[in-house]
């Protein structure tokens, strides 16, 4: 067989896919229209991080256009030093959770729940234009009408946007 750079990036593709196959098949969720119905409906997102071994999990507020996510943050922080140093992340969004109680044995109890975690790359927004686009993005998630940025409240933040390279969804319960 010859190695060309297409059977070289076939196989390459293939193992991205094989690292992140689901182990209980019947709990994953592949359709593109119901993962983006998790993502709207989430209050807010975990973005991961690891730096030297090391893991770093933080809550956030997000907007969404496409497989782009942004985020928006203080001028510096433990996340922005992680982010600098490796920009690979993984962000987790979780909607219709709900405990289910099944009386008072330890290991009946559970979670009805759907998630989606994307894997993609972080990356600091430099470019005004794409900044203010990003604050637009992160506020229409949570605020229906005009919305308003000024020169003050835009320089007081950094943007961070995370391209997508690829979902996947989980459901329990539903």
């Amino acid at each position: 067989m010859v190695l060309s750079y297409k059977n070289i990036l076939l196989c390459l593709i293939s193992f991205f896919l094989y690292l992140y196959q689901m182990r209980k098949k019947e709990l994953e969720i592949t359709d593109p229209k119901i993962i983006d119905e998790i993502i709207a409906g989430a209050t807010y997102c975990h973005m991961g991080l690891s730096y030297d071994n090391k893991p770093y999990v933080v809550p956030l507020n997000f907007g969404r256009d496409g497989n782009s996510i942004y985020f928006h943050s203080a001028h510096e922080g433990q996340k922005l030093e992680i982010i600098k140093k490796n920009n690979n992340v993984c962000i987790m969004f979780e909607a219709n959770q709900e405990i289910v109680n099944k009386g008072k044995e330890a290991c009946k109890w559970g979670t009805k729940y759907r998630s989606v975690i994307g894997f993609g790359k972080a990356y600091l927004v430099t470019d005004d234009t794409e900044k203010r686009e990003g604050l637009k993005i992160l506020m229409t998630q949570y605020y229906d009408g005009e919305i308003e940025l000024n020169d003050k409240s835009t320089d007081n933040c950094l943007v961070i946007r995370v391209d997508i390279d690829h979902f996947t969804g989980k459901s329990s319960g539903y």
